[in-house]
């Protein structure tokens, strides 16, 4: 007779999470404020690893996002208003964060007004942040999703959007049906003969950037970061078109891989499912949903192609993202300035690398 299996479709709850990460009286504040948000209509949606978002009409009004012992509220960017006491005033605008050009393509702060408080260079994306809040401060958090009724709808923050499809399984057929539309620029381009051999990058000679953990074990390279400014350069400079070719595996979020302005991520911390491609010329992000997903804790063959009319990037042998009409394609020259290639995890994923190879096409 054959055996029933029992399979899991609820979505994901915040609480699973908190019973998980949390002990003791952190757990019960963090179990009670979950309550709080379900008899209020705000139940927190799963937009990523351990990062939750709380659904509001077309938008988010405020991200949580836990890790062992510790989680955060971060509401995102705007001109809040409203008549309330001085002591959540005071509170909210002490949690400003004034903009620290936290990753490579930041645009800056911006101006906004907090409650009465003029700021000239908030972070553009997530302009106010509590970290591990005591129970007063959960109470204005409480306030303040109120007031994010009002401002996250007209939110500049990208992460304030609702990037959840209407139909995906038609977004599924259409972006199909685009990279087999692009298939024959990318056998062409990975048909052309290399100008020079394929450099084995030597992993231990790499160049710290910025603060990061880093061992080497058995010949491979493991690092740990927090934020998304800090990797690994290679010691060597390479000019376009290029393969980068890379075997590494990620504990949970993102592996990246970056050459000049552009970037790849794969198991985003915002959104696994969505790979992000950003462009080589200005850094602008071209999200595809449903491609970015990789397993977690195993090692995977990365291929990244950089070309003048086509970029590409493959795992394990499957076509996860192409694109023909990027800023850097239409202003590409016979061969682009050098720069290295950096590798680095991010918001405390930890990256093993077992080989990394660049090849001049």
């Amino acid at each position: 007779m054959s055996e029933n299996i029992s399979v899991n479709t609820q979505p994901p709850k915040i609480e699973d999470d908190i019973l998980e990460l949390f002990e003791g009286e952190l757990q019960q504040a963090a179990l009670k404020f979950a309550a709080y948000l379900n008899a209020n209509q705000l139940t927190p949606k799963n937009t990523g690893l351990r990062c939750w978002k709380i659904p509001y009409e077309d938008c988010h009004l405020c991200m949580i996002q836990l890790e062992p012992d510790n989680w955060k509220f971060t509401f995102f960017f705007g001109d809040y208003d409203g008549e309330y006491g001085n002591g959540f005033v005071t509170t909210v605008q002490e949690h400003v964060k004034i903009c620290t050009c936290c990753n490579d393509g930041c645009s800056g702060g911006k101006a906004a007004t907090i409650f009465g408080k003029e700021y000239k260079d908030i972070c553009s994306q997530l302009a106010i942040q509590f970290k591990n809040p005591d129970s007063n401060s959960l109470e204005h958090i409480k306030t303040l999703i109120e007031c994010s009724k009002i401002t996250a709808p007209h939110s500049a923050s990208w992460h304030s959007r609702d990037r959840s499809p209407k139909d995906p399984d038609a977004m599924r057929e259409k972006n199909s049906e685009r990279l087999a539309h692009l298939q024959p620029l990318i056998d062409s381009f990975e048909n052309t003969l290399p100008r020079e051999k394929p450099v084995d990058i030597d992993l231990a000679a790499m160049i710290k950037l910025n603060t990061i953990d880093l061992r080497y074990e058995n010949g491979m390279m493991v690092m740990k970061a927090e934020g998304d400014k800090n990797g690994m350069l290679t010691s060597e400079t390479f000019a376009a078109p290029l393969r980068i070719e890379m075997r590494a595996k990620t504990d949970g979020n993102s592996i990246r891989m970056r050459y000049r302005h552009s970037e790849v991520i794969l198991n985003w911390e915002c959104n696994p499912d969505e790979i992000q491609v950003d462009d080589m010329d200005n850094g602008s992000e071209y999200g595809r949903r449903f491609n970015g997903r990789i397993p977690v804790g195993e090692f995977l063959d990365i291929e990244w192609l950089i070309g003048s009319e086509i970029t590409a990037v493959k795992v394990n042998g499957e076509l996860r993202h192409a694109e023909n009409d990027s800023f850097y394609i239409k202003k590409f020259m016979n061969r682009e300035q050098p720069a290295p290639v950096r590798i680095n995890p991010a918001f405390g994923s930890t990256v093993t690398v077992e080989s990394l190879r660049v090849t001049e096409l």
